[in-house]
């Protein structure tokens, strides 16, 4: 099972992973198709986020810009993760990642 995490402002991606409304989470099932989509607050996420990405089996992560800490956590536990993703809305990056064409930017926006 995959699980997707990607922060969300305003109907789309966040600009960071760190500061975003709510993380849309996408359940992936083995047929590559999408088998549930969840919200979770960005609060729950907020000072605690090796514990919350446990709790809700993250396996990747879309995000536009992350920091440091984050990156280095999320690499540290073996989550996927897709940076400097271009700002569009959750539904095309699902679409994208399943298709197997989300890319990534690392170089771009790390701080």
């Amino acid at each position: 099972m995959i699980r997707v995490a990607i922060p969300v402002s305003e109907n789309n991606l966040s600009e960071r992973f760190e500061r975003c409304s709510h993380y849309s989470i996408y359940e992936i099932d083995d047929h590559a198709s999408v088998s549930r989509r969840l919200e979770v607050s960005s609060e729950e996420f907020a000072g605690n986020l090796p514990e919350s990405m446990q709790r809700h089996g993250i396996t990747d992560v879309i995000a536009h810009g992350i920091d440091k800490q984050s990156l280095s956590y999320l690499a540290e536990t073996k989550i996927n993760v897709f940076v400097g993703v271009n700002i569009t809305d959750p539904e095309h990056l699902i679409e994208e990642y399943l298709k197997g064409s989300l890319r990534s930017d690392i170089h771009e926006l790390i701080d």
